[in-house]
């Protein structure tokens, strides 16, 4: 009977307590949402809405790391604008610099006069200025010999070569140290007779591409028997003069550098009986002669030894000794020019103050390849031409090519500077003045493209919004609508615990009646 009354009602309790067990399951869920915020948080809660959400997550995970590469990007580029600002900031102190130093030398120039001036007021019968352009084979004598002693450019001497001088008119003629020279006309006023010359200067100036290399002449007159030469052995400048053994050859040299531009004179004073010879304006060396210079007609040249002159060491073969280099302003006087004659065209060609101004420069420019080479960003340098590569989209097939180009001074012309005459100052600081266009232009071109970059870069996080939005929309949960059913279940739970309590309640009475 018993067994009966239990059978009767053990369902009602049990069909509390599967109640309860739902509505417990419910709470636990909505704790798990509201805990996690999603609705969904596996394959078992909803498989579609789950893969779905995957995947919308997956592509924003694809964009975020595209992103990165924009942001990179965008470095880039804007290391590169700050390369530039401070590149042009580089080039206009050039180009300050430049304008300052025309200013002085043009004045200096002024106080001191041109060389060309200078030689002339002193009545050379030989001048050679050298300033011939290309395709001209005669070397114009502007000395009072008059077109008799005209020169003849041979083997193809370069010419209209960037002058040693500071000159507008001045030009230099260039010698490659193999098959090139000038030769010089025989002339009763040069060498031929048929009286002797007591008194002779030589001048010129030079600047040899390989001054410790052999032996290179500049000048000779004569020959081994009785002439004079200016030559370079393994850098050593000689200044030398033979007369048939009465003296001579002399040892008179000085150091000299491969690169330098140099005055080189020499004087023969006969009735004082000696041999100076000068450079830059010093003398650099003294030796006695015991009579004038006897006629040498031997061929005469710049640039090689055209009649075998006799050198410190003795006689050398003909049609040797090519000079490397360049060579101007070449005159020969019958007279003797003090030395503060000859120190007058040195200082008017103005060599040390032309190499002070171009090096304050040069210092200036030198900076432009280090920054170039520090504006790098990632391994990525558009200022050396590199190239950026920025993609758009995953699949790599959107994409911007950012094209770089190159700011050495080497590309810019600006590696070698020529500030020996206003004309080629102005040069220069037309090519830093071209230099800063492309500056300018380069840096209008970046920043069109970072603008898109930009862009894309906005329009990429934007995409990454609304692929993690879209993927939230599918598996977050409403936290509201949770929260409310989270209490409507815990509601219900108390009045189901509360209900098995009293079913309970109610079949213990029932049992203890029976049994009373």
């Amino acid at each position: 009977m018993v067994g009966s009354v239990g059978n009767i009602l053990s369902p009602a309790i049990s069909k509390q307590l599967v109640a309860l067990q739902n509505t417990a399951r419910k709470i636990d869920a909505s704790q798990l949402q509201l805990a996690t915020g999603k609705r969904v948080t596996s394959a078992l809660d909803n498989a579609t809405s789950f893969f779905a959400s995957f995947g919308l997550k997956n592509q924003a995970s694809d964009f975020n790391r595209l992103l990165d590469g924009l942001s990179q990007s965008v470095r880039t580029i804007q290391e590169t604008d700050n390369a530039l600002r401070a590149l042009e900031s580089i080039v206009r102190l050039a180009e300050a610099q430049s304008q300052e130093s025309l200013i002085d030398l043009t004045q200096l120039s002024n106080e001191r006069g041109e060389v060309s001036e200078l030689i002339l007021a002193d009545n050379p019968f030989l001048y050679y200025q050298l300033s011939e352009v290309n395709g001209d084979v005669v070397a114009l004598n502007q000395g009072s010999a008059g077109a008799i002693m005209n020169g003849a450019y041979q083997g193809g001497t370069r010419q209209n070569q960037d002058n040693l001088v500071f000159s507008e008119t001045s030009r230099a003629a260039g010698f490659d140290g193999v098959n090139d020279y000038i030769t010089i006309p025989n002339n009763s006023q040069f060498n031929s007779g048929p009286a002797e010359y007591p008194e002779r200067t030589v001048e010129l100036f030079f600047n040899a591409d390989n001054a410790e290399g052999g032996r290179q002449v500049l000048f000779e007159s004569g020959g081994g028997t009785n002439g004079m030469s200016i030559y370079i052995d393994s850098g050593l400048l000689y200044v030398s003069a033979r007369d048939n053994g009465d003296y001579g050859p002399f040892n008179i040299n000085a150091p000299i550098q491969s690169g330098e531009t140099y005055h080189v004179s020499l004087t023969l004073d006969a009735p004082n009986g000696t041999f100076t010879g000068y450079l830059n304006g010093e003398v650099i060396g003294t030796d006695v002669v015991t009579k004038p210079l006897a006629v040498h007609g031997g061929a005469s040249a710049l640039g090689r030894n055209q009649g075998g002159a006799s050198f410190h060491d003795g006689p050398g073969p003909t049609g040797t000794s090519h000079f490397e280099g360049r060579i101007s302003e070449f005159a020969v006087y019958n007279d003797v020019l003090s030395q503060e004659q000859i120190k007058a065209r040195y200082d008017a060609a103005l060599t040390q103050e032309v190499k002070a101004a171009e090096a304050a420069v040069k210092e200036i420019l030198d900076q432009i390849n280090a920054l170039i080479q520090d504006s790098s960003f990632r391994g990525v340098n558009l200022l050396q031409a590199g190239e950026l590569v920025t993609d758009f989209n995953v699949s790599q097939s959107s994409k911007l090519i950012t094209k770089g180009a190159d700011f050495s001074t080497e590309k810019a012309d600006l590696d070698t500077l020529n500030f020996n005459g206003a004309r080629y100052i102005n040069s220069d600081i037309g090519k830093i003045n071209s230099f800063i266009k492309d500056i300018r232009e380069f840096s209008s071109s970046i920043a069109t493209d970072l603008s898109v970059i930009e862009t894309r870069e906005n329009f990429t996080r934007k995409t990454i919004n609304t692929l993690e939005a879209g993927s939230d929309d599918l598996v977050l949960a409403d936290q509201n609508q949770v929260g409310a059913e989270l209490l409507a279940s815990q509601v219900r739970q108390a009045v189901q615990v509360n209900t098995l309590s009293f079913a309970a309640n109610q079949q213990n009475s029932i049992v203890n009646l029976l049994f009373s």
